[in-house]
């Protein structure tokens, strides 16, 4: 991994980089390339969709959460919470939605 990672800074595809590898609360890796630092500040864009989607997989993985389960058996305050707006109901979409999560406060306004 650090010579891929040194590679990348080195032919210029990335400025530098931070890793950091923690397990079970310990740090087991951590190195910096490239003009990187411990205080360096980086823009990280919309990393947080991939991150989200890993993390699940790793949960996932773990067998502590399936694919298939319902959002509202691990957020149940969320779904509670959850509002729907549609501009038009001339889909399948806002039936379905009412018959799958009957408590919803639904909203159609028919274009």
């Amino acid at each position: 991994m650090q010579n891929k990672i040194q590679s990348w800074v080195d032919s210029g595809y990335y400025n530098g980089a931070s890793i950091i590898i923690v397990k079970d609360d310990q740090t087991i890796y951590k190195n910096y390339f490239g003009p990187y630092k411990p205080g360096t500040v980086v823009f990280i864009a919309s990393a947080g969709k991939w991150l989200a989607a890993a993390t699940i997989a790793a949960v996932v993985d773990a067998g502590k959460l399936n694919w298939n389960d319902p959002v509202r058996k691990w957020l149940p305050g969320f779904v509670s919470k959850l509002r729907v707006y549609t501009i038009s109901d001339q889909d399948d979409s806002g039936p379905w939605i009412r018959k799958t999560f009957p408590t919803l406060f639904y909203i159609v306004s028919p274009g």
